[in-house]
């Protein structure tokens, strides 16, 4: 979605390739997700828990999951728009401060909702635990926001936001090291295929890199030989 926002609003180059991979990884999306209308077996399996410990149950019906997904792409494109702007800005100004109004924003408006909606009040931490997930949510929430722009401010809009795909990958590391629980053969198959399209889209960069300075080679030996 940004790439094809930055595309369309920037006139950024997005090649076959960049596509291709774009492509891949949103099938990966999609094998880790399992929606029901995609994946109606496999919401019939149980998650293998190889612990004592028990994930949260979820007591979510196939039309909320199938909702949830559709305001999350209406999500997507809200974010594309906000990561399309961050290019726009691009290093005309430091990220810390594109960070800060994000940050001032979105604070004021969580504001206003909790005033407004009538089943939802403000609530403070009470024990050191909560205080302690509260802080890491804080701390890798601003680390999130932070490295996105300055890898915005630095790459292409389509390429960069390609590499976020990783975060479903990690989630899955990060499901099995505390719920302990593995994660079914599609959701490998997913990660595969993320991983593999967010190497894909590294290596045509670096490939990239290595045609322009073989083309400033040239173009100095050129140069040098109309010296001589």
């Amino acid at each position: 979605m940004t790439a094809i926002v930055c595309f369309v609003w920037l006139r950024e180059p997005f090649t076959w390739k960049e596509a291709l991979c774009s492509f891949i990884a949103f099938c990966g999306v999609l094998f880790v997700a399992r929606p029901p209308w995609l994946f109606p077996s496999s919401h019939m399996k149980p998650v293998v828990d190889d612990s004592d410990r028990k994930a949260p149950a979820s007591s979510i019906t196939a039309e909320q999951r199938t909702m949830a997904i559709l305001i999350a792409i209406l999500g997507t494109f809200g974010a594309s728009t906000a990561y399309a702007t961050i290019r726009v800005i691009g290093k005309r100004a430091h990220s810390l401060i594109s960070v800060n109004y994000f940050s001032f924003i979105a604070t004021m408006a969580s504001f206003v909702l909790i005033l407004v909606h009538p089943s939802l009040h403000f609530v403070m931490p009470k024990t050191l635990g909560q205080w302690g997930l509260i802080a890491i949510i804080g701390l890798f929430g601003f680390l999130l926001q932070f490295l996105l722009t300055e890898g915005l401010q630095r790459e292409k809009g389509g390429r960069a936001t390609n590499l976020t795909y990783l975060q479903l990958v990690f989630a899955l590391v990060v499901e099995k090291l505390i719920w302990e629980t593995t994660p079914p053969v599609e959701s490998l198959v997913g990660a595969v295929l993320i991983i593999g399209a967010a190497i894909a889209v590294s290596l045509q960069k670096e490939g990239g890199k290595d045609k322009k300075v073989e083309a400033g080679n040239d173009e100095e030996r050129r140069l040098l030989r109309e010296d001589d």
